[in-house]
């Protein structure tokens, strides 16, 4: 239950470039594999793997 007025995050938006997310990725021993995005580009799904 919540208190009335009391607020609840839904969501967290980051904006980034693909290069940002693969520089990232690579920064933590990963790669970036497929990165698919709708349409518009405004949400994105990425699959990364360990880089070996």
């Amino acid at each position: 239950d919540f208190a009335s007025g009391e607020e609840l995050r839904t969501e967290v938006s980051a904006k980034f470039t693909e290069q940002r997310l693969a520089d990232d990725l690579g920064a933590a021993g990963l790669k970036l594999d497929q990165l698919w995005t709708d349409s518009e580009e405004r949400f994105a799904l990425s699959l990364s793997s360990p880089a070996v």
